[in-house]
């Protein structure tokens, strides 16, 4: 089962903030997550179901943290964040 990436338009927003450096190894997670957005691949994607989330799934790449949900066939990314401020009022994604 094939699956496309897409984004909230402020989690596209917080994306291009982010360094340039950090946005490639997002983009070559992306890739990994349209085969399966439930698993970790060693040494390109790390993710895991967040406790108590709501249903909200984590992305890791070094320090930062991009909190996607999984809406059918699609991975919906909702917010890209720093490690120590990713997990904070979640409820504003």
């Amino acid at each position: 089962m094939a699956f496309s990436v897409r984004f909230t338009l402020s989690a596209a927003n917080e994306l291009m903030r982010l360094p340039r450096s950090v946005r490639r190894r997002f983009d070559a997670g992306f890739t990994e997550l349209e085969r399966s957005p439930f698993r970790s691949v060693p040494g390109i994607l790390d993710v895991h179901a967040l406790k108590g989330g709501r249903g909200l799934w984590t992305m890791r790449v070094g320090g930062y943290r991009g909190l996607y949900r999984v809406e059918g066939h699609e991975v919906v990314f909702v917010a890209f964040r720093p490690r120590p401020t990713a997990y904070r009022d979640l409820t504003t994604v």
